[in-house]
């Protein structure tokens, strides 16, 4: 069992390095390579749960669990348990959208990794655990629980936080939000409802965006005028309604969506082209923009539209050229694994 376990303790290894190698030193490529690319890493993180299960199998056949129950099932459900946590964890703190700082995320992702293969190699080295001090191997558990638990920790805190954001936002209006509301009320929409749309997202303050939506629907023909807004450059931000509300004719909306998220694309290429500084084009640049897009991509899939081609051309967006350095964009990311996922 030594051998089986170090053998898969090898693999795991390698699955690691892969991921390192093409997610985080290889910029992935554009068009039908990046799809490629994206494939790639989904295959070596399956890989990587299939080796790393097995080196957790083999821990626990070689008695690893053994302190935590004389029974055979309490063993097995630690066992089994242990092995989630590390898998969330390492998942967590490899993606953006966890509530955490980007350096602890990125230190935090590098060292489980290192801290789990450790406390594997000592589980299954007899000579390797009596050369360590004693106590080594609890030290590594205890800081994998911790690790792996940060991420949780973290999302609890944004959940916490949004929530007491969300109960201050129910309260009074500032005098900043009040004179949203009553651009709102001034709107004439009939001459136009595409400055009323950015109030529209989930997120959004719930006054002003029941205001906004209100005002929105109260035009007889919105849902046409909207649909028209999708072919121009106002797009983005139907997009965004789109991704929090519901629409009662949505076959309309299913013909033009493809188009929305092309004009998308150019509203990528155009942020892209008009940047002055470094300093415009960083990592999460975006990222909010993309994602609401990509959820309103996969909601209208679903309905029949072929909104593939145009998720390929907002990745491809993000390649204009540039003459500042070009950051490893977290949206471009985003979009890789939506591809991945659709792929299936």
């Amino acid at each position: 069992m030594s051998v089986f376990g170090n053998l898969c303790l090898v693999g795991t290894a390698l699955c690691l390095l892969g991921l390192l190698n093409l997610a985080v030193l290889q910029k992935a490529p554009g068009g039908d390579a990046g799809v490629g690319h994206a494939w790639a890493i989904v295959i070596l993180c399956v890989g990587l749960l299939i080796v790393a299960g097995l080196t957790t199998l083999a821990v626990g056949l070689r008695g690893g669990f053994d302190r935590f129950g004389d029974s055979a099932g309490a063993r097995a459900l630690v066992g089994v348990g242990w092995f989630a946590l590390t898998a969330l964890g390492f998942y967590l703190l490899s993606d953006p959208g966890t509530f955490l700082p980007k350096v602890v995320r990125v230190a935090g992702s590098f060292v489980l990794p290192v801290l789990v293969l450790a406390w594997a190699a000592v589980h299954l080295n007899d000579g390797l655990a009596r050369a360590l001090p004693a106590g080594a191997a609890t030290a590594l558990t205890l800081g994998i629980i911790a690790l792996s638990g940060l991420p949780l920790v973290g999302m609890a805190a944004g959940s916490v936080a949004r929530t007491v954001a969300g109960m201050a936002q129910r309260g009074e209006l500032d005098s900043f939000q009040q004179g949203i509301v009553q651009h709102i009320e001034a709107t004439d929409v009939q001459q136009g409802i595409a400055t009323l749309l950015v109030h529209t997202p989930e997120g959004r303050h719930p006054i002003i965006r029941e205001r906004a939506l209100a005002r929105i629907k109260s035009r007889a023909d919105w849902q046409d005028e909207m649909v028209r807004l999708l072919r121009s450059d106002a797009a983005p931000e139907v997009l965004g309604f789109l991704s929090a509300n519901e629409v009662d004719n949505a076959a309309m909306f299913a013909a033009a969506v493809p188009e929305g998220l092309q004009r998308q694309a150019e509203a990528i290429r155009r942020r892209i082209r008009n940047c002055n500084h470094p300093s415009n084009l960083y990592a999460g640049m975006l990222h909010t923009e993309v994602r609401l897009a990509l959820e309103v991509a996969g909601a209208y899939q679903a309905k029949g539209a072929d909104v593939r081609p145009a998720v390929q051309e907002m990745k491809r967006a993000f390649d204009e050229p540039t003459p500042y350095p070009r950051p490893a964009f977290a949206a471009v990311d985003l979009i890789d694994r939506w591809l991945a996922k659709q792929g299936r």
